[in-house]
């Protein structure tokens, strides 16, 4: 029976990438995250203190602008179970049916998909 030579050097480098790349992956993850985090948390709280913008896009919208804090706790509630751990599942459906009712709510009113949303 003949043995391969181990190499145990190539294998211990292929381990590093690897255990690097994960890690890039982890933090490019984690950066998204935060990006994403803030616009949310940013629009919650527009919604939250019913500022003037909010107050007039809730009227193009046809939306009553007294429900904007509604709309502020609802969406600060998904993103506080997006941005946990064990509950990021359910925020993540969450903030997808959320931000669905948005797009739905821009198409409503035949505003610019792109332009509107992005």
């Amino acid at each position: 029976m003949t043995s391969q030579p181990t190499t145990h050097g190539t294998t211990r480098q292929a381990a590093l990438r690897v255990r690097r790349s994960g890690k890039m992956r982890l933090r490019a993850g984690q950066a998204l995250t935060l990006l994403v985090g803030l616009f949310l948390a940013f629009d919650a709280v527009s919604h939250l203190l019913t500022m003037p913008q909010v107050v007039d896009a809730a009227k193009a919208l046809g939306f009553d602008p007294d429900t904007m804090p509604l709309v502020g706790a609802v969406e600060l509630l998904c993103l506080v179970l997006y941005l946990v751990a064990r509950t990021s599942v359910l925020g993540a459906v969450l903030l997808t049916g959320y931000l669905g009712g948005a797009v739905s709510t821009q198409l409503r009113i035949d505003a610019p998909l792109l332009s509107t949303l992005l």
